[in-house]
Parts: C-alpha cells; structure tokens; sequence
C-alpha cells in the first residue's frame, strides 16, 4: 500500500507555506516595501550565485539580495566555499577577496 494513501494523509489539511524572509511576491502584501534595502539587489562577486536569482527578474550573477539566511555558493567551485576556501556569502564576495571578480552591478550597495 503507498503509505499516502493511508487514513492520516487523506485527511490531513492543506499547508501553505508563507515566502521566505524579506520576499514579498504580492503588492498588496503589507509587508512589501519596494526599494527598500531588503528589496533592492546590490553587488557581489559575478560567480556568487543563489536560489533566488533563478526566480527574482531584478538578480543577476553580480547583483543579488543580502539575505542572512539564503544558501549561496560559488559558480567557480560549485560548493558553498569559493576558490580560497572562504564561505561564499553576499558579505564575503566583495571587493578585497582574492578570487572576487566584479559583475554588472559595479560598486552599487
């Protein structure tokens, strides 16, 4: 039997997930300030990439959102360290790091 099937899952009710942290799908959303800081992508080491620069149209390799709590990871190594072993975070992949490389977002930020 496929354990979904079972009694318990049938009647279990729907669960709607609320949008991670400082992302607001929807205008009307209360909590949704466009331009505000968390809402404005600001620049990054051009091989830091995200999740979300997958599904936000204003992210770009270079340009992303800080986020505290996103998962990023290096496009050079494919791993959440970058080439010199550093943790890949928007805070880290800046300008001074030996392996940064500047994006199309410049020094914005």
């Amino acid at each position: 039997m496929d354990p979904f099937e079972k009694e318990e899952f049938r009647k279990s009710p729907t669960v709607k997930i609320p949008a991670p942290g400082n992302i607001r799908i929807h205008p009307e959303d209360p909590e949704y300030h466009p331009g505000s800081p968390a809402e404005t992508p600001t620049s990054c080491c051009v091989h830091l990439r995200c999740k979300s620069m997958y599904y936000r149209a204003d992210e770009r390799p270079g340009l992303l959102h800080k986020e505290e709590q996103m998962g990023y990871w290096c496009d050079k190594t494919v791993d959440d360290l970058g080439p010199d072993e550093g943790l890949a975070t928007h805070r880290g992949c800046q300008p001074g790091r030996g392996c940064y490389e500047k994006g199309p977002g410049g020094q914005r930020g």
